[in-house]
């Protein structure tokens, strides 16, 4: 199996389902005498949107302690650009997620796993 995503050198024994790649703009605004607004440009980061429709408990358990660990966090992502595994520090943020009842296992699941990473 090829790997698309690891958090601090780990992976986990499922891919994401999507890997979304956006852009966000550090910047410093103000207001001149007259009104007019004026934009700064400090710097562009991306923000890096991960996705799985289900995960099991150990996954789920590694995923959460990688991003609780620290305030940043390393991670490898697919990135076509690079044609294989970018690294990124970053800041994990918004971690989403819901218990689901498997009844073939008699098992909790968790479904619509969702994490953002923003670049340091």
């Amino acid at each position: 199996m090829a790997i698309y995503f690891k958090i601090n050198s780990k992976t986990l024994t499922k891919n994401p389902t999507s890997i979304s790649n956006s852009v966000t703009n550090i910047q410093k605004a103000e207001r001149t005498m007259n009104g007019e607004m004026v934009i700064d440009v400090i710097a562009t980061k991306d923000v890096i949107t991960v996705n799985w429709d289900y995960l099991d408990n150990n996954d789920m358990k590694k995923l959460q302690d990688e991003i609780k660990a620290s305030g940043f966090c390393t991670i490898d992502y697919y990135d076509p650009s690079e044609e294989g595994l970018k690294n990124i520090t970053a800041q994990p943020t918004g971690l989403k997620y819901a218990p689901y009842y498997d009844y073939s296992t008699d098992t909790i699941i968790w479904k619509d796993i969702s994490v953002s990473f923003t670049e340091k």
